[in-house]
């Protein structure tokens, strides 16, 4: 059975550190994975064409996504 976008999101929020410890990892992140960073800002720059209904769905799993990366 796969789990519900609401499963999923509540899942990722949980693996997340605290937004205090989310700033430095992901400036550390940026210094070490450049390459990674410009592609992840590349794909929310193509995002922000989509409706709002849905930038707001991509961005959501794509900020919980680099979170779980960033611990």
């Amino acid at each position: 059975m796969k789990p519900t976008v609401a499963q999923a999101k509540r899942s990722l929020l949980e693996a997340v550190p605290e937004p205090a410890d989310f700033v430095p990892a992901r400036l550390e992140f940026v210094r070490k994975h450049p390459k990674e960073a410009m592609a992840a800002a590349a794909v929310i720059g193509a995002v922000i064409g989509l409706s709002p209904r849905l930038r707001r769905a991509v961005i959501d799993v794509a900020v919980g996504v680099a979170r779980v990366l960033l611990r």
